[in-house]
């Protein structure tokens, strides 16, 4: 570490009390106060915007953000900022196009509005945040939003490792799969969902469609959801020319509620395959999950398919 910035709040906790004993330690490492400032890291630069005027008992909303910028390709970080910072962002009219946004506080409730994604336009959102998690992040209303306006929604605690590679042009790829990602490409095990160009063609947000498979999910079944377990259901399309095998692969929710497809499923070209929750006889149209209660949040929530090597095939954020 050469550079260290924070808020410049002074906080009481162990941890900030122990990351200031290892600066005075280190003193090799020059403090950088958040004031508006562009850093240049040779052809990448990292624009610091300016914090709120008013300093409030919630520090969240006092977070540093940055723009990291390479040619057309535009990256917004903003820490754990809520409604407050990001309102303040706007006035101050320093929020970019974005073509990827990593989710404000993880992506909680109070971390983003419809105005800020209105003018961030993020191409590709990465929610940072912990499996199953104490905090419930992330919230679903948060997510919808996501989906509302990105080609791409994705998270930590459901594809591992995050890798975005920006060219100048503004053009991009994705690569999902464990911690060991780097620049140089994927790893063994990884997969490239989209490049910037191919994002531009995919279909709305709201139906995730890599390798042509769309998912849509109907969650809110006629009366009681426990007491009609088949009145919701998920919807599998396939948007291609060639069939899809689908022996082995898992169907999953936010909750990490997983449905295997047994041997022998799949998709024809141009077919559709429709999963109940409850129980039923399985045919080539229609499967069953079996579940003695309801999977499917109606409030919100995110389909995700895995293929039987576990890397994300599609998902639907509602």
């Amino acid at each position: 570490v050469r550079y260290y910035m924070d808020n410049g709040q002074p906080y009481t906790t162990a941890t900030y009390s122990g990351v200031m004993q290892q600066l005075r330690a280190h003193e090799e490492i020059t403090y950088l106060e958040a004031i508006p400032r562009t850093l240049s890291l040779g052809s990448v630069t990292l624009r610091v915007l300016p914090l709120p005027a008013h300093v409030g008992s919630n520090l969240n909303d006092h977070s540093v953000g940055l723009v990291l910028e390479f040619g057309e390709f535009r990256g917004f970080l903003s820490g754990d900022s809520e409604r407050s910072e990001l309102s303040h962002f706007l006035q101050a009219g320093v929020v970019p196009d974005a073509t990827v946004l990593k989710a404000p506080h993880h992506g909680s409730s109070s971390g983003f509005t419809e105005a800020f994604l209105e003018a961030s336009r993020p191409e590709v959102v990465v929610v940072s945040v912990g499996r199953e998690n104490t905090y419930g992040h992330p919230d679903a209303r948060a997510l919808a939003a996501y989906a509302r306006h990105a080609d791409q929604v994705l998270r930590t605690d459901v594809h591992g490792g995050v890798t975005v590679e920006g060219s100048r042009d503004g053009s991009y790829k994705v690569i999902l799969g464990g911690a060991d990602a780097d620049s140089k490409g994927a790893t063994a095990g990884e997969r490239v969902l989209l490049s910037g160009v191919e994002a531009a063609l995919a279909e709305p947000a709201t139906t995730a469609s890599v390798a042509r498979i769309s998912i849509a999910v109907v969650a809110d079944a006629p009366g009681n959801d426990h007491q009609n377990l088949n009145g919701e259901y998920a919807v599998l399309s396939n948007g291609s020319d060639s069939p899809i095998d689908l022996s082995g692969w898992r169907l999953c929710d936010l909750a990490r509620h997983c449905y295997v497809f047994p041997s022998g499923s799949g998709l024809a070209p141009g077919g559709r395959l429709v999963l109940h929750t409850g129980r039923g006889g399985d045919d080539e149209a229609r499967l069953f999950w079996g579940a003695s209660s309801a999977i499917w949040n109606n409030d919100g929530d995110t389909a995700t398919l895995f293929d039987r090597n576990g890397r994300v095939i599609a998902q639907h954020a509602y």
